[in-house]
């Protein structure tokens, strides 16, 4: 009798002691929001229609939101969504508004550089979309479009430990579509966030 209960009380006292040093989840998720620069190819489209009036402007706002998975401690695989912000061409005959965002995957790589500091370096494949609508500034008529190129995508940030499972960044992602033979489509958000390790 004596002997079960002193094996119970172990078994007590075990389960917490368990329960701490329990592996971590391999899953995270992310997001940040910063500034953007997204190039639609203004220079080629100005040197085609050869329309002198026509200039660029951007809004600047984008964001990432992301998650991943720990294959061990210095590679994971991540899926992400970026949102590029939009570019308006305006010119004397009117104007097009042209947004821009990408659904990538990526192979993220982790360097530990002490002080609870971390280096990533991400490099993947995905899809750029584009949806655009232009309208005449002489008739006043309008229509609208969207597509998708596979694009390539490249990253680099800097990662701060917060605590065990929070951590903040910076990061710099850029990506670039592959397929066009006319204009080269090509965004990037320099941006400040935050990741939750599960």
């Amino acid at each position: 009798m004596k002997q079960s209960l002193l094996m119970a009380a172990v078994c007590a006292l075990a389960l917490p002691a368990a329960a701490q040093v329990s592996p971590a989840s391999p899953f995270y998720a992310g997001g940040s929001v910063g500034l953007t620069n997204l190039d639609v190819g203004c220079e080629e489209v100005r040197d085609a229609l050869q329309d002198g009036s026509l200039s660029c402007s951007q809004r600047r706002l984008g964001y990432k939101l992301y998650g991943g998975y720990k294959v061990n401690a210095w590679m994971a695989i991540e899926g992400a969504y970026l949102s590029y912000g939009s570019t308006r061409l305006s010119s004397d005959t009117g104007d097009v508004r042209i947004s821009v965002d990408a659904a990538v995957l990526d192979a993220a790589f982790r360097g530990d550089m002490g002080q609870g500091l971390k280096a990533v370096g991400r490099v993947g494949l995905g899809q750029m979309r584009g949806q655009g609508s232009a309208r005449n500034g002489t008739t006043g008529a309008s229509l609208s479009d969207r597509g998708s190129e596979m694009a390539v995508h490249l990253g680099l940030a800097l990662e701060w430990a917060i605590d065990k499972q929070l951590s903040g960044f910076l990061a710099y992602d850029h990506a670039k579509s592959l397929e066009s033979d006319e204009v080269t489509v090509r965004g990037s958000l320099f941006s400040l966030g935050a990741q939750y390790a599960f």
